[in-house]
Order: structure tokens, then sequence, then C-alpha cells
């Protein structure tokens, strides 16, 4: 048995959400030292990393002070990635992850999490794109000028239905973790008709644990068709009933494996909500994630797709879609 984590066989890492950024932002962080989920040193697991960090909107804003914090936010990030250019490069586009892989550093891709932050002002889609976004949550939580979240039943608006189409026009792809199923219904429409993947950068499978939050067998199986990707999300409480059982890494590697009986074998990546969620108690940061690769080696999982899984099919899209 090949052990990953006793280092026998390289292992590299993309992961599609993360939170830290807003964490260095308000908490006065640092990028290669810290108690996050993330750093830089924790990174150093990895032969090969990426991550997206997506900037979150505080509940508390309004839509134009989440417009503000963001670009505070994203100011910070670039700061930290400036000062650390030895080990982390920006990202936006395929080719420049592979630069940056192949000069042995860490890439940094910049993502929206809760659109809102457009507040109905459809430029600010070209303005995000310019900045370096290239993955937008198109909401959170609630009824917003996006559309409806997880915790409602509403759709896209009308100015939604523009902003996705504007995104897929500038080149960032709609990510569709937190929306309704309607929304995701919406957004789907929308993908076909202009010939577009779309992600759920953080998601895990409705049909193995029926959170709102997860996603559908059958909107898995539409992102899939679109050449789409999906990220497994390490939020406990979207694993499983925790009041009823813990949430292991077995309990990630079930959705994995949902997934995968659902044709996800190019499709399934990660996308942890680092630094946005509670993790199970076996996994406690970044460097961990390594343990999954073991678990699935374990199950007989071949090298090649669990290289899949932790950066393939992740690499495959920032390749063919940034």
């Amino acid at each position: 048995m090949i052990c990953i984590t006793g280092d026998f066989m390289e292992l590299k890492l993309i992961d599609l959400h993360s939170d830290t950024a807003s964490e260095l932002h308000f908490k006065g962080k640092d990028l290669k030292t810290n108690d996050l989920h993330v750093s830089l040193d924790k990174a150093a697991r990895y032969a090969s990393y990426a991550q997206v960090f997506a900037v979150f909107t505080r509940p508390r804003f309004s839509d134009e002070e989440g417009y503000a914090a963001f670009l505070e936010i994203s100011d910070t990030l670039n700061r930290q990635v400036q000062q650390y250019a030895e080990q982390i490069l920006p990202v936006r586009s395929g080719k420049e992850l592979q630069a940056a892989w192949e000069n042995r550093k860490a890439g940094a891709i910049l993502a929206v999490e809760d659109s809102r932050i457009l507040a109905g002002k459809i430029e600010r889609v070209q303005a995000l794109y310019d900045r370096g976004v290239r993955f937008m949550t198109l909401t959170w939580a609630g009824e917003t000028c996006i559309g409806g979240s997880w915790d409602t039943d509403s759709g896209l608006t009308d100015f939604g239905k523009t902003a996705v189409r504007e995104a897929f026009r500038v080149g960032i792809t709609p990510d569709v973790s937190h929306a309704s199923f309607a929304q995701i219904d919406d957004v789907l429409e929308i993908a076909r008709e202009m010939h577009k993947p779309i992600v759920a950068t953080h998601s895990n499978s409705y049909a193995v644990y029926p959170h709102r939050r997860n996603l559908s067998d059958r909107h898995f199986e539409a992102i899939r068709d679109l050449g789409g990707i999906t990220g497994m999300n390490m939020y406990k409480d979207h694993l499983t009933d925790t009041k009823i059982a813990p949430a292991t890494i077995d309990t990630v590697c079930t959705h994995i494996e949902h997934f995968m009986a659902l044709g996800g074998e190019n499709t399934v990546c990660f996308g942890c909500d680092f630094d946005g969620a509670t993790f199970p108690s076996d996994l406690r940061d970044l460097s961990d994630i390594a343990k999954i690769a073991d678990a699935l080696l374990q199950k007989n999982y071949s090298e090649e797709l669990v290289q899949k899984i932790f950066f393939k099919n992740a690499e495959r899209f920032i390749r063919e879609n940034l």
C-alpha cells in the first residue's frame, strides 16, 4: 500500500474555496505563518498547491459596504502575496498556474463569495475580473439582488440573470454553492445557452446528507455534463447529522464515493471551506487534507484517481477556462 502521508508519492493540491483572505484582513494574520487553516507553512506539505481565496462579504454589511470591504480584503491579500512572492504568485489563467508550479511556487486565485456586492451595477462584473476574480459564488444566504440562496426557494432575479451572462462574457465562472435549487436551475439554463461550464466550489452530496446547502444528484450530473467541477466541503454540519454521529474523514469519503458512482471521475475535487467552517476532528487544517488520499487508497482508489480528485480535475478546468 502506497502511503501518501508518508511522502512515498508526491501529492499536489488545488482547493476551490477558502475564507482565509477575509481572516487575514480582519484578524491581522500573516499568510506565511498563522493559526488559521491555511498558511504557506502548512502548504509546504504538498509538492504543488493552489488556493482559491474567496473574499466573503459579511452579512452585517450592506451591498455597498460589502463591495468596499471586498476591495480592502483583496488589497490585503495582494500585499501578502507580493510579500511572499518567493513562495506564492497570483494566478489569473491556466498559463499562470503552470508558470507558478514550474517555478515551484503556490498559486493564489481570487474569488468572490456573495455577489450581492454588485449592488445592481453590472459594470462591476468587469471590474471584478480586472482585479483578478475568476470565480463568483452568486449568493450566500437569503434573497439578494442576485437571487435566492439555499435557505429560500427563489431563483435568479432579472439582474442576477444579467450578471451571470456578463460573468460568462468577461471570463468569470459562476459558482452555485450556497444557491437554492431554483437558482441552480436558472444558472444551468444560461450555461447551456452560452455553452459554458459552471462550478460548485464547496458542496457535498444531498443524497448522502440532505442538507439544503448540498448538491442534488441531478445538479451534480448537469455540472459534470457541462465540464464543470464540484469541490468537497469539509464543514462537518454539511457532511452528516452531527447530533447522531461525528463527521470524520470516512464521512468525506462517503460523499466522494457517491459522486464517483454518478460518473464524477473528472468532476470531483476539493473546496474545503478553509477558515470558514468547523472541520471533522481528524482534519485540523490544510496539511491534514493529505490524510484523505490515504483513506481513498485504502478503499482501492488508484493513484491516478486520487490525483484527479486532489488536483488534476481542477487543473484541467483552470487550464481550459481561466
